[in-house]
This record gives C-alpha cells, sequence and structure tokens, in this order.
C-alpha cells in the first residue's frame, strides 16, 4: 500500500489538539518517466479524542500497452482511550480495465509521551476484470493443460504490520513493517474441463493472468503506481530533525512484490514547513530502483492547510 497513507497516519498524529479542528489536505507527485499521482482530502477531530479522514486519489503513468489510470478512495476513524488508540478504515481502488479491490482496515496504536507502537491488520477483496486465456498451463504434478478460455477471477488476502515511533525534543524514528498472505485465486471459465482451475494457487495463477500479473508486477517499480503492486512484504523506517523554521526527513522503503519476486528500493529526502496557523507544506524528492527495470526520479509537495 502506497506510502501517502503512512504519511496520512502520521499528519493525522501530527494535528494539534483541537476540538473539532478541520484540515484540507492536499498532495501531488510525479517522476520523470510521466507518471503522477495527485490526492485530495479532508481530515479533522470530533472532540478531544476522535480523529478522522477521507481522501480521494489518482494516478498514471506513461504506458503504450494498456490503460493505466488508477482511482482510489479512502476513510478512516482513529478513537483514543487514553493511551491506546483504535482504528478503523477502509479503501477502494480500481485500476481501470484490470481490477477493482476493496479493503478493510483495524488497528491498535499505544501511545506515550515520547513515541508509540501499534499493529494493524488488513482484509483485500480483489475482484479481476474477464481476461482472455490461450495457454498451456502446468500444473503441480507436472501435466500440461491447454486453457483456451475466458477467465473471471478474485483473489483474497491479509495483510499483519508494526509501526513504532520514538521522539525526541527536536528529532524522530519511524519504523514500519507489513507481511501479506495470499489465498488461492477463484476462477471461473466459459470453457468446461477446467474444474482443476477454480481454486488456482500462485504458480498456476501467474501462467493463466501472464499479461495481467506482469503489469502489476511493473507496478511495484514506480512509486505513483505502487497502489496496483500485490506485495509479499515491505518494510521502511524514516529518520528526521526539526530546525527551528524547518523540519527535514529522509526515508527509505523496500518492498517485494508477489507474483514475481520484484524488489523496489525508495529513498525520499524532505523538507516540511509548518506555519503559525497551523498550516504544513511537505517538499520531498527522491528515487526508485527495481530489478531489472532501471530507476525513477520523483519528487513531491503535500500541503495540510488549516481551516
Amino acid at each position: 500500500m502506497r506510502q501517502a497513507i503512512a504519511s496520512v497516519v502520521l499528519f493525522m498524529c501530527a494535528m494539534p489538539a483541537v476540538a473539532d479542528g478541520l484540515f484540507l489536505r492536499g498532495a501531488a507527485e510525479i517522476d520523470d518517466e510521466g507518471g503522477y499521482w495527485v490526492l485530495g482530502g479532508l481530515a479533522g477531530e470530533l472532540g478531544a479524542a476522535t480523529r478522522w479522514s477521507a481522501s480521494l486519489s489518482r494516478s498514471d503513468v506513461d504506458n503504450p500497452l494498456a490503460d493505466s489510470d488508477t482511482t482510489a478512495a479512502n476513510a478512516r476513524l482513529t478513537r483514543a482511550f487514553g493511551p491506546v488508540a483504535l482504528e478503523l478504515g477502509g479503501r477502494w481502488w480500481q485500476y481501470a480495465d484490470v481490477i477493482a479491490a476493496r479493503v478493510l482496515r483495524t488497528g491498535v496504536t499505544f501511545e506515550g509521551a515520547q513515541g508509540y507502537v501499534g499493529v494493524a491488520g488488513e482484509f483485500r477483496r480483489s475482484d479481476f476484470e474477464p481476461f482472455a486465456v490461450a495457454t498451456l498451463v502446468e500444473l503441480g504434478n507436472g501435466t500440461l493443460l491447454p486453457v483456451t478460455a475466458t477467465a473471471d477471477c478474485d483473489l483474497d488476502d491479509r495483510s499483519v504490520g508494526i509501526h513504532a515511533g520514538w521522539f525526541g525534543e527536536r528529532w524522530h524514528v519511524l519504523g514500519e513493517f507489513v507481511s501479506h498472505d495470499y489465498d488461492a485465486a477463484s476462477c471461473g471459465f466459459d470453457s468446461p474441463g477446467l474444474e482443476r482451475l477454480m481454486r488456482a494457487r500462485r504458480d498456476v495463477f501467474v501462467q493463466l493472468a501472464g499479461r495481467v500479473t506482469t503489469n502489476l508486477s511493473r507496478s511495484a517499480a514506480r512509486r505513483v503506481t505502487e497502489d496496483n503492486a500485490f506485495l509479499d512484504h515491505r518494510w521502511g523506517i524514516a529518520a528526521g530533525i526539526e530546525g527551528a523554521r524547518v523540519g527535514y526527513r529522509l526515508r527509505y522503503d523496500r518492498a517485494e512484490e508477489v507474483f514475481a519476486g520484484l524488489v523496489s528500493e525508495t529513498y525520499t529526502f524532505g523538507v516540511s514547513i509548518p506555519r503559525a496557523s497551523g498550516t504544513v507544506i511537505d517538499l520531498y524528492a527522491g528515487a526508485t530502483s527495481s530489478d531489472g527495470l532501471g530507476t525513477a526520479a520523483l519528487v513531491g509537495v503535500s500541503i495540510d492547510l488549516a481551516l
């Protein structure tokens, strides 16, 4: 799941404790290969103990082989009970003509004076658009099965993650790790005799949906499209220091996607400029490198505007 979601969490944790406060959030990112990502949303507080956020985002890349625009919607509610914060969230995203997914997220975070630690879990149901199959599929026992059909598949996965942060007077260190577990894909076909493929393990599904999974794997190589990637796991760490007027941070993220095992690494450097009104302007630049797909440079900006 893209790093912007983690940014929203950090933004909510950093909001001043003003009852019924309201923030307008805008963000954008571009890379040097013609890709872009934009987000708009609202976040606020309902009393002193409840925080909420909602956003819409869109991304696209220059892909001559297929339409690659993606639309996503996020909503999240956090309720604090003393030092314990409970979280409930949902997410929907659609990769045009390829897949639509629904995500339910729950989590609990323990917050202290100098840091926090939390765990979160997600359940995702991904519904693939019907796709044509014309190939030989190798089954687990070595049998080759010819398949010429249209397949209609869905895929469920669950993830568990841990996140933590430590804060000093002028510095902070943050870290997170998320691991995903996938069920066998559930598929239906418009041709008879393919019952053995109705519960397709990962290796069989990759053979059936090679064109689809290739595009999804390549999504992990570009941060503007990493929402589309199906990850095996990812982890990241960030460190920052607050100056008199500007804050500075460094972040490193590493992810491995599940279909082709492609590994991507992202490095970013950013500056945060808080204003007296409570508005925060965040500027950053970085690069993502991945197995066999080169390096893409990126720049981005986000603004949390106090209303």
